[in-house]
């Protein structure tokens, strides 16, 4: 009995070592990192496979979702940009709304049957405010997409100056310069290990 048990045991440890078990993590990430080849300003900050899949029959063919920040490494003025812009910009907008809610009351007041039996004097003063006002709120289009731009332009140089293949979502760098990725990478299995499928 126990010599069976021990035959059974072998042939269970030889049947399960001979099953694929897929990519690794470390097999993904160097995927990734094989991507950022070069790309001096980024850095693979996090990685993490959160899921593996076979794909058709699952002996050769793999698809690996993944989940990794990137962090732009050579844009630390990027914060300091933020923080400068960031409470001109939070006040432009301010600005705008306060001047969008002008423009309403006011042109509601201009085609009120009140308005119309107005005097001249006070339907021109009114007028006069009334494109004092539009023309503000339209100067504050260009100054906000300014500030919400800014820095923006020199760092999507610098990015597509990398032969980097990750998605252009990277421009959406957050405050801190980083940006997180999901994706499924399809993997297949060659003689030096798991590599991405072409």
């Amino acid at each position: 009995m126990n010599i069976f048990k021990y035959i059974m045991g072998a042939v269970i440890v030889v049947a399960v070592s001979g099953c694929s078990q897929g990519p690794s993590e470390a097999e993904a990430k160097k995927i990734v990192q094989d991507r950022m080849s070069g790309c001096n300003n980024l850095a693979l900050v996090k990685f993490k496979k959160t899921n593996g899949i076979p794909f058709g029959d699952g002996s050769n063919i793999y698809d690996v979702s993944v989940a990794y920040t990137i962090e732009a490494k050579a844009f630390g003025d990027l914060k300091k940009i933020y923080d400068e812009t960031q409470p001109r910009l939070i006040e432009l907008k301010r600005k705008q709304a306060e001047a969008g809610a002008a423009i309403i009351a006011m042109n509601s007041r201009i085609n009120s049957p009140e308005f119309a039996v107005e005097d001249e004097a006070t339907k021109l003063k009114v007028n006069e405010e009334y494109q004092a006002l539009t023309k503000f709120n339209s100067d504050l289009y260009p100054q906000i997409d300014k500030l919400e731009r800014a820095g923006r332009d020199e760092s999507a140089m610098k990015i597509f100056a990398c032969p980097l293949v990750v998605p252009v979502m990277v421009l959406g760098l957050d405050k801190d310069a980083t940006k997180d990725f999901e994706e499924t990478i399809r993997m297949r299995k060659t003689d030096n290990g798991w590599m991405a499928s072409q």
